[in-house]
């Protein structure tokens, strides 16, 4: 059901008690006329010793930031970031995915898209545009990376 200010859509989001990018994030890519009704699970904030604490066997190629729990994760700098996809983009790689929902990653996808002239996809952009896409609101939002802009 629609109301005033969510006249196309209301969309309901769920993220961990530890996350605190999602939200303004999603709030900054939001269309006019959807609103954002955010929900939090309850999810300690226990120490993550090594890679394999935080991702389970994934047949990528994969970097770590080394953070000492998922709150921590929010405190990686967009230096860090930017160290980190230069670290793993070479010749080979078609596409860089960031997969750290805590992360302030979106407008910066959008940047590292211009330098190394490949798509680089936020994976808080990436959730935000496939539920736009499958509520039927098909804006693009430029600035956040050629997924929210171009389709």
């Amino acid at each position: 059901m629609v109301d005033s200010l969510g006249f196309r859509l209301k969309l309901g989001i769920i993220a961990p008690s530890t996350n605190t990018f999602v939200q303004p994030e999603m709030d900054a890519i939001r269309p006019y006329g959807v609103t954002n009704h955010f929900g939090r699970l309850d999810i300690p904030d226990d120490p993550i010793k090594n890679d394999d604490d935080f991702n389970k066997p994934l047949d990528v190629s994969l970097k770590g930031l080394k953070c000492g729990s998922p709150v921590q994760i929010a405190h990686v700098s967009e230096k860090q970031l930017r160290n980190a996809i230069v670290e793993v983009d070479d010749s080979a790689v078609e596409a860089i995915v960031e997969v750290g929902t805590n992360l302030a990653m979106a407008l910066l996808a959008g940047i590292a898209e211009f330098w190394i002239d490949k798509p680089v996809i936020a994976i808080n952009t990436a959730i935000y545009w496939h539920a736009l896409r499958q509520s039927g609101v098909t804006d693009r939002v430029p600035g956040f990376g050629s997924l929210l802009g171009e389709y």
